[in-house]
This record gives structure tokens, sequence and C-alpha cells, in this order.
């Protein structure tokens, strides 16, 4: 079974058609580099699979189950509020902007969610939120606040807290943008032993050169269609079409 499958998904908003008939699907353990111009519809694309926003037609199923809708009496319905949280449990996601609370330290924003919602007491919570601060080398900053972090690190730790909650799937929406160049490294280090465990990832990214290295499949998008997909090699070295030909001669 796919761990993610998108079938025939359209999402416009009114005259506007952003994804026009999306027809893919991922497998579980399966790192996709998802590539192309600003305005493509990559990042509407994660943000289907995660729930946070609904196709216009189609569906969107994350390990068989439909994602942020179900089907009641031959009809398709919203979630509830509980029954979303419960499905994002197997998605994680990491924003370009880290999406910290200044005001918490770093490992309450890792333990806020578990706790929030009662997957996880206090004591539960804060062990799993030291192992993976572990996990990112930031042991030492889990009494520090985001405002007392580089970009690099405030990254690493949005890493760690999508992971809270052991999803199935790990969303990365273009996680080294927001980072000056000396901090890429850092993040890039993380994602490469994450895709090494086998976690499936779903990786909206311009460094190339990682996606080169660490992804399964390319899947490259060009005005809200899948224009190209295919293995790495085959993809940013032998484009087929002359929009991922340009694309990849800027890049």
């Amino acid at each position: 079974m796919s761990t993610v499958e998108l079938s025939g998904v359209r999402l416009s908003y009114g005259a506007l058609e952003v994804l026009k008939g999306i027809e893919t699907s991922i497998p579980s353990g399966q790192i996709v580099g998802l590539i192309g111009a600003s305005g493509s519809g990559k990042s509407t694309l994660l943000r289907l699979v995660n729930g946070l926003l609904l196709p216009s037609s189609g569906h969107v199923l994350v390990d068989g189950e439909l994602v942020g809708r179900k089907a009641k009496n031959g009809k398709l319905h919203p979630m509830t509020l509980a029954e979303i949280r419960r499905q994002r449990r197997k998605i994680g996601m990491v924003f370009q902007h880290f999406e910290l609370f200044p005001h918490m330290t770093v490992e309450e924003n890792l333990c806020l969610a578990p706790i929030l919602h009662k997957e996880m007491d206090k004591s539960e919570a804060r062990q799993r939120a030291m192992r993976l601060l572990s996990r990112v080398a930031l042991s030492d900053k889990s009494r520090s606040y985001p405002g007392q972090l580089s970009g690099g690190q405030q990254q690493r730790v949005a890493i760690a807290r999508a992971l809270m909650l052991q999803p199935s799937i790990m969303l990365f929406d273009e996680p080294t943008s927001a980072l000056d160049p000396e901090l890429v490294g850092e993040v890039l280090t993380v994602m490469r032993e994450l895709a090494n465990d086998g976690m499936t990832m779903i990786v909206v990214t311009h460094e190339l050169s990682f996606v080169r290295e660490v992804a399964d499949r390319v899947i490259f998008m060009d005005k809200g269609v899948i224009a190209e997909d295919g293995a790495p090699k085959d993809v940013l070295d032998n484009p087929k079409t002359e929009r991922a030909k340009a694309f990849l001669a800027r890049a």
C-alpha cells in the first residue's frame, strides 16, 4: 500500500487553479524531492497531504485513509478537529520558517502538543524530547529560548518537534531557504540521518545536491502539474521537458 496517494487532485481559489489533476503515489520508505519554480504548486501539495488544505476535487490518502475528510452516507464530510489531530499524528511537517513559540524554551516547544492533546504525560514527553534533542545534537539547548539559537539550531528544534509523535511520514517545505548558507549543512545532516533510517519523506527544496544525494525520486512541478517524475539522475541530468531544462539550467 502507498503511504501517500493523490488521485485526480485539483485545488482552485476562485478562477485560479493551483493544482490541475495531480496523480501520484509514494510508497513507504521512499524519499521524494519536490522541485520547481515558485508558484508551481509544491507547497500547496504538501499542505494537502498534511490536511491543512482540502482539494477542490479528487482524493488525498495517507496509509489508505482519506486526509481531512470522511465518507458518510455516500458523501464526503470534513473531519472533526479531534479526528484531524489523530490523523496528523502520523504526518510530521517542517516549515520554511521555524514556527517555534518564542516565549517557551526548546523543551517546552517540543512537549506542548503531546501534553496538551494528552498523547503523553509530562514525564514521557520530557524524556522523548531529550532523546530527540540529542539526536539533532542540541541536548545542551533544552532550556534555551528560540531567540537564543541560530537559524540552523531553530530548524533542528523544529524537526525534533515534528518527530515527537513518531510520524510515519515527514514533510519538509523549503526547510533551508530561510537560513544563511553556512547553516544549511547542519539541517541537511539531520535530514540525511532520517533518510538513512528509512523515514518516508517529501522534501520541497532548491538544494539540488541534497536531492541528488538522498532522494529516491524527483518530481518536477510546473504550473500545477507534474511535468517530470523519475530517478534523480534522469530528471536532474536528462530532463525531457523544456520547462525542466530551463529551471535546472538556472538552478
